[in-house]
């Protein structure tokens, strides 16, 4: 891959990318529905696993649209670079593989990656010495445990998006983030919902009937405020309003908030935000 100097011309915007993804997030939220609800094709005890996921990354978005927003231009920037510094580390690991010279599929791959990789490159101004030393020239994109305090300090008090993604972090992180790593935290959480497989068919059945809707409810709830949260971010920072969107959105918050955990993110995330009353009282 040539690493001559990059075009230093204009810089292309990088905040119009960010929300390209908005149909993909209502359909994988669609499909999260689909699954909870298709009586046909029954429960699976996939769905176990599956759910959670969709939540945990719907949360991991939540946190990364708030963060992003803050500085659209700068952070943007950042987080565009660290998914190009992402890809050059996986590049280069792939193409110091042995085995890949006998591979003439891997060998056509490495060569179109290093192709979209070298127009990343330019695009983003990454210099020969970043794109030489991805892992220390180029800073990675923040997990969601650094992202929720970085550049505060100690003794500052947390705007109102922080302290939204620090209360998910500490709520719901920890339980999503374990099922997706299936470590004993998530079999304590999940209980036979886990081990299901192993169970008899009467033993199935009563997960089938009783615990699966209870967990099958709770994730709905959940990806539905996620989802929720970053509509009511991205459509703040753009301004948009048919005026009786924040009614809307307020009526939404209500159903949702028949859970008390999510009652506390709108009480103080996002009342504040369309100044709202609370939920339950008369707008």
């Amino acid at each position: 891959m040539a690493l001559g100097a990059p075009e230093r011309g204009k810089r292309r915007n990088s905040s119009t990318n960010h929300f390209t993804d908005g149909a993909t997030l209502l359909e994988l939220h669609q499909f999260h529905c689909y699954g909870s609800e298709n009586y046909i094709s029954g429960w699976h005890q996939e769905h176990s696993l599956v759910f959670p996921l969709i939540d945990r990354t719907l949360l991991e978005m939540v946190a990364n649209v708030i963060f992003l927003l803050e500085d659209l231009e700068s952070n943007g920037f950042w987080f565009l670079r660290a998914g190009w510094r992402g890809a050059k580390i996986a590049y280069d690991a792939t193409h110091a593989e042995q085995w890949t010279e006998d591979r003439p599929d891997i060998v056509k791959f490495l060569q179109e990656r290093g192709a979209i990789l070298e127009e990343g490159r330019a695009d983003l101004l990454i210099t020969e010495e970043e794109a030489l030393n991805p892992t220390t020239a180029l800073r990675q994109w923040l997990t969601i445990g650094l992202l929720k305090d970085y550049g505060v300090k100690k003794d500052d008090p947390l705007s109102r998006g922080r302290r939204v993604v620090k209360y998910l972090y500490t709520r719901f992180y920890s339980e999503l983030a374990s099922i997706a790593h299936s470590d004993g935290f998530a079999q304590l959480i999940q209980g036979a919902l886990a081990t299901s497989i192993a169970l008899t068919p009467e033993q199935r059945s009563i997960i089938r009937e009783d615990a699966f809707p209870i967990q099958r409810s709770r994730s709905m709830f959940l990806s539905s405020m996620f989802l929720l949260c970053i509509i009511c971010e991205v459509q703040q920072y753009l301004a948009f309003n048919d005026g009786l969107l924040p009614v809307r959105i307020l009526r939404i918050w209500e159903h949702l908030s028949v859970q008390e955990e999510i009652r506390d993110v709108y009480e103080m995330g996002y009342k504040e935000l369309y100044d709202l009353p609370s939920v339950g009282q008369t707008p």
